[in-house]
């Protein structure tokens, strides 16, 4: 006789998570601590209000969401329909730029025609001022769907999230950006504020107001055909920590595949609560996760694009292989063992001197659960797989280092295909 298992809970309310959601991740409890978590936000330089409502008078301005590089985001209630909108004004002083409007124009449309789920939809566009006032006092704007959330950046803020909730936001991210990719449209700023999580769970990518059309565009004269993604030669623009290398100089050529090297430090991110470092970590010696992820997102880090997926479709069929085709595989958080407070280093470090003298401040918790060794720094942390260390053996540190002549662990393990060393003092 067939059983059914009982529903998995949300461990802050208690109630029953929706089949197929990722464990643990309660859309309202998680949007209720980043409401808490974030403060507002102190803008200064703000449009007249009057002037916004008279340039606007279709709609009932309500309140300001927040503002970034590219413009200001006003919530606002579309009077004919009777629905919520966001009011995007973009980048104040660009009616003075006689060549924006032309290439406003042309990459508002696409943008508009970018129908997907998981991206914010543009509903209308264009420039506006108050009815019978000159041109070069209006706005240009974007009329775009409202999200009732928050971003990805408070959504982090208000809480860690596990490796499953990562594994069932990013791939619905990947399909969106290939939608976007397969009609030429690359978003070049992929981050936690353009991410946005609605009241029920799902993501949704905003702001592609640094996008550019790759496709047909006259004034690069590429001429290829619709759908294709063409590379294309650029200013630098972005957001420097989630910038892939070659956008962070000025005319050499980035494609779609910058998106998922962004995409890839988001991952990262919420992996590990960490940026990635210039000498890249692998995710598993940071947290206990899938070793599997450690060759896919280093594979969407890598600094030449070539070696990159080669489509975010398929960077999303990777990670679904590790989350199971949308069910958790990764099974319970590994049990732990036994916990203490220890020192770490390294035979290597321990040769200078300096070193030696500052031991002490390698101090923090040592935690042995059913598949790591984890010790947790005030500084970095290190986590060395069971399956990794070859031997445990007893040493003493020199007389002159330690009089009382206090025991340490020396560990063997393999990293990198080589046999490498840590010293492991518990306090």
């Amino acid at each position: 006789m067939e059983t059914s298992s009982p529903p998995a809970l949300c461990p802050g309310c208690q109630n029953p998570l929706e089949p197929g959601r990722a464990q643990g991740l309660c859309p309202h409890c998680l949007l209720a601590r980043a409401a808490l978590a974030t403060e507002p936000e102190v803008l200064a330089g703000l449009p007249d209000p009057a002037a916004v409502a008279a340039a606007f008078p279709q709609l009932e301005i309500l309140g300001l969401i927040g503002r970034g590089g590219m413009g200001i985001v006003y919530r606002a209630r579309q009077k004919s329909l009777g629905r919520l909108v966001a009011l995007k004004l973009l980048a104040p002083g660009r009616e003075r730029d006689p060549s924006f409007a032309a290439r406003f124009s042309r990459e508002a449309r696409a943008l508009a025609a970018l129908n997907h789920p998981s991206i914010v939809t543009v509903h209308d566009f264009g420039l506006s001022a108050e009815p019978g006032g000159p041109p070069e006092d209006g706005f240009y704007f974007l009329l775009m769907e409202h999200v009732d959330g928050v971003n990805l950046r408070q959504a982090m803020a208000a809480g860690r999230f596990s490796p499953e909730q990562a594994l069932t936001l990013v791939p619905a991210v990947c399909e969106a950006l290939q939608f976007a990719h397969e009609r030429g449209i690359v978003h070049r700023d992929i981050k936690p504020e353009n991410l946005l999580l609605d009241r029920d769970g799902r993501i949704k990518i905003a702001d592609f107001g640094i996008a550019r059309m790759l496709s047909g565009d006259p004034d690069r004269g590429t001429g290829t055909e619709a759908g294709d993604v063409a590379p294309e030669r650029h200013t630098v623009a972005g957001t420097p920590q989630y910038m892939a290398p070659e956008q962070r100089t000025a005319g050499v050529r980035a494609d779609h595949r910058a998106d998922i090297y962004s995409l890839g430090v988001v991952l990262y991110e919420l992996l590990t609560g960490e940026l990635p470092a210039a000498r890249l970590e692998p995710v598993s010696r940071k947290v206990v996760v899938d070793v599997r992820l450690d060759e896919i997102v280093l594979r969407a880090l890598a600094e030449n694009p070539e070696r990159r997926y080669a489509t975010a479709g398929e960077f999303a069929t990777q990670l679904a292989t590790v989350a199971g085709s949308g069910r958790s595989s990764l099974g319970p958080a590994p049990r732990l063992l036994r916990s203490g407070t220890s020192t770490w280093t390294t035979p290597e470090a321990l040769a200078d001197w300096r070193t030696q003298l500052s031991l002490a401040r390698t101090r923090g918790p040592l935690l042995l659960d059913e598949r790591a060794l984890t010790h947790r720094g005030p500084e970095t942390t290190t986590t060395l797989l069971l399956s990794d260390i070859r031997e445990v053996s007893i040493g003493r540190y020199s007389r002159g280092m330690n009089p009382a002549g206090v025991d340490m662990l020396r560990i063997a393990y393999e990293a990198d295909g080589q046999v490498r060393q840590a010293l492991v003092t518990p306090l």
